[in-house]
């Protein structure tokens, strides 16, 4: 493990020399640890051997330590001092270590942090901001000193093994161009971080497997095989402590919980001889693991390592796991995402070295460079080839239908100029796919029910579908289109697909659907002689799935949309001014206008933050306002939840005795994922959403129960019924952690998964519920806000209801709105999700953070993704065989066509005065025209 903790102030990095770098986590002889110093910078300033007091406290004021002078030009009291690395071993290698004082385990560490700080220098950077330039400019020098501890910070009076190194990194480098010292740029090593961490992680299974030890990978790293979850919880008390800490306050990305760790350190204590603890550590496990202990190494492996051709075979399976994996949800991936992937599946299998020379050996991948960054990102020719079929589709449908109702008058008085100019761009359109687009709140919707009007008249099948079940079965049909469902079940049913036969198949919420998905429509409308309505925005949320397909008909799919930009949700002038300036790209103007209304609630910390959330909304649900939380990481939510229900039980909101449930949290894993078997541990729930062949069923639970001898997942149904889990029907499943809730009577509770309640009434993934109470079998009895329904107490897919995430916002409309966004929200906050969640209220709205400044910084980055397209354009192409060539000439020849034919439209359009006195031949129609009355 690796992580990355900011030191601020030069008064606060002595201090932790004096109390935490020299000292021992809890002893040590004469309880000092001797630093040792390294880097080129630290050459340069004649550092060597010991780390003295005088000297890193010379560095820490930012001077020379041998001449006492200022060492960097800038010196401001807000100068970050330096970063403490801190590496880690997995925790079974710390028990063992901690044990048997294996020397070879300590040479191991050492070696792979070395090698991974020289890797991290060789990177080191400054800013040059001479001569108008602002960049970075690689210097590879660094300095810094290493501490090694081997015990971790105690909790409840005796510490835990665990051996781990501190690498204080001071802020400062030498530019041999200026020829000067220079503060150091960390951002690009800070975003690395995960990346560095996958390389020690390698570096260390391979240098510990060199000398006799064996490793079993596991969904984060690895562990000595054989130690299981119950030895190695036995350890374990300080990181509980920080996860416990870390789910108190929303924390979920690894860098919010460094600073964590650091934060909550208990001062170190004395009293406790070396022996003595390490007796009370043998103490702790029984005679089998002992014995498992003290045989946990083995003879070194002959030669030394792992055949090339061995490796080479592996490195290139491990790097097919890291682009299915990563090209699933996206269409292109950056090299470092690549090779984190790669590294921690061929973990003790591979080197950083072998997934190299692999990644290099590879022709079959598209790549560029990243113009921000300088990263090189990759694509697939299939990832390609799903956007391209996506623009040809759209390119060859043009004019290829004929209008549905062009002289339709519309009848709804209320529709602004731009609504209806969209409700005649529909019924006159001639194309196979059509597009409408606009800004949150716009009154899409509103448009589109014109526009079925107009399909009425002339007898046209209207079939609408959207992404998920809560904006099709309930936005679409609280909108009044009564049939309105999820694009899957169009995909699965027959009976759907021949219904829009000849018709409209309209999909909402276009923005949130992916490549593949798309295509997959594409091939229904086209089977079934329908024709595609798109509605969306492509300035909200993309789609969880491989792709942005509306983004991509609409830039190079030859698509105009009709475009409604009006904003009609928001219903106070001030508030509406803010997300109009938001959804225009002017976020920070946006900012400071809803920071002027009083809308941006700053409070001195997280905690109260949370107070602040739930005493709004409390006096909210009081006023029996139709109010939504939004959370920006579902982390947050929850630990906002929490202080929302205590809140609502002091106020007797929540009532009766609490109830606990059994549920179970979708870990949304990849197939890949899926089919990796070290992904599996006990206790987790699988279920499947379709049938597989073998007689398992859609719907069936199973529980995992571990692994066989050949690394098998073994599961067991609720008849205790084994077998082993068949990880190739990876798509036909989805994986679970299991949780615990506590519900009253009055709580809020959100359905996570499609299903039914006892008495067969549809429970849609998104439904919030609220709980009137419990009966004599423990079943919830829970109102829609219609009906009652019982939910089952098995029924295991539920979590509490008070929050939403931006993405599970999209597509909502209340009255009021509460944001919950803190400094801890990471690379959750975007422009996209600050535009999706502030829209969602129509009168008032509300956003709690911790630091104003910080929230306007973190919501100015954009999360919009690049297309393989964008990758393919001017990037490395893989050859081509010869029917590629064709494929490729093909394309040219179609895109030339419809560019020819774009010309000609254009050409019309502006000329129509004149050319409408000629009398023009019949236009070929390439399918049947649409049925009148």
């Amino acid at each position: 493990m690796l992580r990355i903790t900011t030191s601020r102030s030069a008064a606060g990095a002595l201090q932790y020399f004096n109390k935490g770098l020299t000292k021992s986590d809890y002893y040590a002889e004469k309880g000092e640890i001797i630093g040792k110093w390294q880097g080129r910078t630290a050459e340069r300033l004649g550092l060597s051997g010991d780390v003295g007091k005088e000297q890193f406290e010379a560095l820490a004021y930012n001077k020379d330590p041998a001449t006492g002078e200022q060492l960097t030009v800038r010196n401001a009291s807000s100068r970050r001092v330096g970063y403490d690395f801190t590496f880690s071993v997995p925790k079974s290698v710390s028990v063992v270590y901690g044990l048997t004082k294996d020397n070879e385990i300590y040479e191991a560490f050492n070696a792979a942090v070395q090698e991974t700080m020289l890797e991290i220098e060789q990177n080191a950077a400054t800013r040059v901001r001479s001569n108008g330039r602002n960049e970075n400019r690689t210097t590879g020098n660094l300095v810094w000193g290493t501490f090694t501890h081997d015990d971790a910070r105690p909790v409840g009076g005796i510490p835990d093994p665990h051996l781990h190194q501190h690498v204080f990194v001071f802020n400062v480098t030498y530019d041999d161009q200026e020829k000067r010292f220079k503060a150091a740029q960390f951002g690009d090593i800070k975003a690395d971080g995960a990346y560095y961490e996958a390389v020690f992680n390698s570096r260390l299974a391979d240098k510990l497997q060199k000398v006799g030890y064996q490793i079993e990978r596991n969904e984060r790293d690895f562990e000595f095989k054989g130690f299981g979850r119950s030895t190695i919880d036995k350890y374990s008390n300080r990181t509980r402590e920080i996860n416990q800490k870390a789910k108190e306050l929303g924390l979920t990305f690894a860098e919010d919980k460094a600073e964590l760790g650091a934060k909550t350190r208990a001062n170190k204590r004395d009293g406790y001889d070396k022996e003595d603890i390490r007796l009370q550590w043998r103490s702790r496990l029984s005679e089998k693991e002992l014995e498992l202990v003290h045989t946990a190494k083995g003879e070194p492996p002959p030669g030394g390592g792992t055949a090339v051709e061995k490796k080479m075979g592996r490195a290139r399976e491990a790097f097919d796991y890291a682009l299915d994996h990563s090209l699933e949800r996206k269409s292109v991936a950056g090299e470092k995402e690549l090779l984190i992937l790669g590294l921690k599946r061929g973990i003790g299998t591979i080197t950083p070295e072998d997934l190299e020379k692999e990644l290099a050996s590879r022709k079959d991948l598209l790549s560029n460079k990243d113009r921000k960054s300088g990263e090189v990102i990759y694509t697939t020719p299939e990832a390609l080839a799903e956007e391209n079929r996506l623009r040809d589709s759209a390119r060859a449908g043009k004019g290829t239908f004929q209008p549905i109702h062009s002289d339709y008058q519309v009848k709804n008085e209320m529709l602004t100029a731009e609504q209806t100019a969209a409700v005649k761009h529909v019924l006159s359109s001639k194309d196979f796919i059509t597009v409408v687009t606009g800004d949150a709140g716009t009154g899409k919707t509103w448009s589109i029910k014109e526009v079925a009007e107009g399909m009425k008249e002339k007898a046209v099948t209207f079939g609408a579908f959207a992404p998920s079940s809560a904006a099709s079965r309930e936005v679409q049909r609280g909108d009044g289109f009564e049939n309105a469902t999820t694009i899957a079940e169009l995909l699965q049913s027959k009976k759907l697909q021949e219904s829009v036969k000849d018709g409209v198949i309209w999909v909402d919420e276009a923005g949130m659907v992916g490549n593949k998905t798309m295509n997959q429509v594409i091939k229904v409308a086209q089977e079934q002689n329908a024709r595609i309505l798109l509605t969306g925005d492509t300035k909200q949320h993309g789609s969880v799935e491989r792709g942005d397909a509306l983004r991509i008909i609409e830039e190079f799919g030859g698509i105009q949309p009709a475009r409604i930009s009006k904003i009609q949700r928001q219903k106070v002038d001030a508030y509406r001014k803010a997300v109009e300036n938001i959804s225009k790209d002017q976020v920070e103007k946006g900012y400071q206008l809803l920071d002027r209304m009083g809308a941006i609630k700053e409070a001195p910390d997280f905690e109260q933050a949370k107070v602040n959330v739930a005493g709004e909304y409390a006096a909210s649900v009081k006023a029996k306002e139709n109010v939504l939380i939004v959370a920006t990481t579902h982390a947050q939510g929850k630990a906002v939840t929490e202080t929302i229900r205590e809140k609502l039980k002091t106020e007797g909101m929540l009532r009766g005795e609490e109830k606990r449930y059994a549920v179970q949290k979708n870990l949304s894993y990849t197939d890949a994922q899926k089919k990796d078997r070290a992904n599996y541990s006990e206790g987790m729930i699988v279920q499947f959403h379709q049938n597989v062949k073998g007689g398992i069923k859609r719907g069936t639970k199973y529980q995992v129960l571990g692994k066989d001898q050949n690394g098998d997942v073994l599961v067991a149904d609720e008849q205790k019924n084994r077998m082993v889990l068949p990880v190739k029907a990876a798509n036909k499943f989805s994986v679970y952690r299991k949780e615990e809730i506590e519900l009253a009577q009055g709580d809020q509770i959100r359905i996570t998964q499609n299903g039914f309640s006892n008495e067969k009434k549809r429970l849609n993934n998104g439904n919030i519920l609220s709980v009137v109470g419990f009966d004599q079998k423990g079943n919830i009895i829970a109102s829609t806000g219609k009906n009652e329904v019982t939910v089952g107490k098995n029924f295991g897919n539920l979590s509490h209801g008070y929050y939403t995430t931006s993405p599970g916002s999209q597509g909502k409309s209340v009255n009021r709105v509460i944001i919950m966004q803190s400094t801890m929200t990471g690379r959750a906050a975007s422009k996209e999700q600050f535009y999706v969640s502030a829209s969602r209220g129509k009168f008032a709205i509300s956003i709690h953070t911790d630091d104003k400044q910080q929230l306007l910084r973190s919501v100015q980055r954009s999360s919009q993704r690049m297309t393989a397209g964008q990758v393919a354009s001017s990037g490395q192409q893989p050859e081509r065989t010869g029917l590629d060539k064709l494929k490729v000439i093909g394309s040219i020849y179609r895109t030339a066509v419809s560019k020819v034919a774009n010309l000609k439209d254009t050409w019309q359009n502006k000329t129509v005065g004149i050319i409408s006195m000629i009398p023009k031949p019949p236009q070929p129609i390439k399918h049947a025209p649409v049925r009148s009355k």
